[in-house]
């Protein structure tokens, strides 16, 4: 599938099981008969997940072992378009401390669970809390910047660079994408200096020196090699978007 949730276990038997329970519409049923007894086999191929009880969860991806950065990294790539999907079950399994801070970063949500049973109520909790009033941390400012020519101090891990601000308003842990053919993606900004003072936001029609670590990036990008600019601006979201507007009306 090409959306769905992304599910890691600690071994082939756990993974089917929890697969076919998340598509099996007569889960509660065995359930009430002999949950240990159902004979679980997946169809991987499947195009569409079937019903669980008054619920669906789709399985985009799944794997077997530890959960790392790079799995966080994968699933934040669904945060954009379906949020709803921007999840990792974790079932019986390991979350590397690494893993643990950087899904707290990229917004990730993993729900962990030794129960089986308990996956579709933490689920449904995660897609209610969805729906809750926006906070300070859905804002997302737009931004749109210019590297200034000559200014480039370091050209990847991170990327310091200075910019001028030609539209919005830059702050701290804004995600920072390329314009180029496509966005890329280069990292998170980190430092923002102007004349050798650490600044909270950027301004428009100001100059800065920016730092940006590869945090939220597919990979470490470098100036020159990945990406030219010279603009660059913040990623979005409709969700960003919606929070600006219920807490910033001004």
């Amino acid at each position: 599938r090409a959306s769905g949730v992304h599910v890691q276990c600690g071994n082939l038997g756990s993974l089917e099981a929890l697969v076919q329970y998340f598509a099996d519409p007569l889960r509660d049923v065995k359930n009430d008969v002999d949950p240990d007894a159902a004979e679980y086999k997946v169809d991987y191929g499947s195009k569409d997940p079937k019903p669980v009880g008054d619920m669906v969860i789709p399985v985009a991806s799944y794997g077997i072992g530890p959960i790392y950065k790079k799995h966080i990294t994968k699933v934040s790539m669904m945060l954009d378009k379906h949020e709803e999907y921007g999840v990792i079950i974790a079932f019986d399994v390991e979350v590397t401390p690494e893993a643990k801070q950087y899904a707290n970063e990229r917004r990730v949500q993993i729900l962990e669970h030794d129960i089986l049973y308990d996956f579709p109520r933490m689920y449904e909790h995660y897609l209610q809390s969805l729906g809750s009033a926006p906070t300070e941390e859905d804002v997302v400012w737009p931004v749109v910047m210019e590297i200034v020519e000559g200014k480039i101090f370091h050209k990847s891990d991170p990327v310091v660079v200075g910019v001028e601000v030609k539209d919005g308003r830059l702050e701290k842990g804004t995600v920072i994408c390329a314009m180029e053919s496509k966005p890329i993606v280069i990292g998170t900004v980190t430092g923002i200096e102007r004349n050798q003072k650490e600044e909270d936001v950027g301004r428009v029609n100001e100059q800065y020196a920016i730092k940006i670590d590869p945090v939220g990036a597919e990979r470490i990008m470098e100036y020159g090699r990945h990406f030219k600019g010279p603009k660059l601006c913040s990623r979005i979201s409709r969700k960003s978007i919606d929070a600006i507007k219920a807490l910033h009306k001004e």
